[in-house]
């Protein structure tokens, strides 16, 4: 059950989450220029993903 519990604290302090990010950023522990970094990377993810969503609705029809 610690191993749950342990990933379940490092998904929750990830870095890769908005919220986690702008508490980063608030702390200086993250420059502006990682936060813009990641932002863009997660922006891009997304896109992706909404890409790829649409070409697999193109297949099904």
């Amino acid at each position: 059950m610690e191993k749950d519990e342990a990933e379940k604290s490092e998904s929750e302090e990830s870095i890769y989450n908005e919220d986690s990010r702008e508490e980063l950023l608030d702390d200086d522990e993250l420059t502006p220029q990682e936060e813009a970094f990641m932002k863009g990377y997660d922006d891009a993810e997304e896109e992706g993903e909404k890409k790829k969503e649409g070409e697999e609705e193109e297949v099904e029809e």
